[in-house]
């Protein structure tokens, strides 16, 4: 299928400036001439061209098929580019890139002697309709995240049926949520819709975002973990906050944390394009993240039981005030 722009020679100058196309006439995909095709639908809600091809991917007759669910999406393969092969462009980067290294990373802290002697649960959590609102059965604003911890805790940590409830509420105090989706790298022909000091660059690192109205969930104590996470690591970290004339964007951290009181840090790969159909990202930033996430699985633990959020090495000797 294609959706075919309007070409600009029927366009007004006022039209092309505007660029303002109606999503309910002007997207319309194309995806055969019909009076050359034209079948008798097994389906009068779906057209009988559709099902013909649903049916031979799926090697079913057409009459199978009792519904469906369908989206389009540019299918056009990804691309390393540029001088030095430093970027990299493709389709759902945001937020597929953090789904990949998150994923590789939980893989490969499996297989460590640190996986084995971990007391702790290391997980992962991939949601769909982040996009669209996040408040869908299998979005983060269900109770998907939160049923998880309680139905994990117990089998791990044992205790009675009566104490699941407490069990699982502990353990969600004690827990630790990296929140990862792409993030804002400074645009080189828009450089001004960043603050001059918060303004990431590709290939520098994974960005930690911070909004004090709440967009995103970092604060002081868990955005200075990832810190340490990625210094132990050798994964650097860039900062960032909007420009205060400027809107901003949110994430599923502050959905998650609001409801289920986890501590949470919202961290993302620089990026350019953010929702096109075809977005860019620096290669090195993709290695990095991944490295930055294997670090948490690693560490984390260490830093809780290290600083437990105050600083040992600092706390006073016996008799010392």
């Amino acid at each position: 299928m294609r959706v075919p722009t309007l070409c600009i020679h029927l366009q007004s100058a006022d039209e092309r400036k505007a660029f303002a196309p109606n999503k309910e006439t002007h997207l319309q995909p194309i995806m055969s001439m019909i009076e050359e095709t034209l079948g008798a639908s097994t389906d009068e809600r779906h057209s009988s061209e559709l099902l013909e091809v649903l049916s031979a991917e799926l090697g079913c007759a057409p009459e199978h098929i009792m519904d469906f669910d369908i989206s389009l999406c540019d299918t056009q393969p990804g691309a390393i580019w540029g001088l030095n092969q430093e970027f990299l462009s493709s389709p759902r980067l945001d937020n597929q890139s953090h789904c990949w290294t998150s994923l590789s990373a939980l893989m490969e802290y499996s297989k460590s002697d640190d996986f084995t002697a971990d007391g702790d649960i290391a997980m992962i959590a991939l949601f769909d309709h982040e996009e669209v609102g996040s408040d869908s059965a299998q979005g983060a604003g269900s109770p998907v995240f939160a049923d998880a911890i309680a139905r994990v805790a117990p089998c791990v940590y044992g205790g009675s049926q009566a104490s699941a409830g407490e069990l699982a509420r502990v353990c969600t105090q004690k827990s630790f949520l990296v929140s990862a989706d792409v993030a804002h790298a400074i645009h080189p022909n828009y450089a001004s819709k960043h603050d001059s000091n918060h303004a990431p660059q590709l290939n520098k690192g994974t960005v930690l975002k911070t909004n004090s109205n709440q967009r995103y969930a970092t604060n002081s104590v868990t955005g200075f973990i990832l810190r340490e996470v990625g210094r132990r690591s050798g994964a650097p970290t860039q900062e960032f906050v909007v420009r205060n004339d400027c809107p901003c964007g949110s994430t599923i951290g502050p959905i998650i944390a609001s409801k289920t009181g986890c501590r949470a840090v919202d961290i993302g790969i620089p990026s350019l394009s953010m929702h096109s159909c075809r977005e860019t990202c620096g290669v090195a930033d993709i290695a990095s993240n991944y490295r930055l996430l294997l670090g948490f699985f690693r560490e984390y633990g260490n830093l809780q039981d290290m600083c437990n959020f105050e600083c040992v090495e600092c706390a006073p000797a016996a008799g010392e005030q």
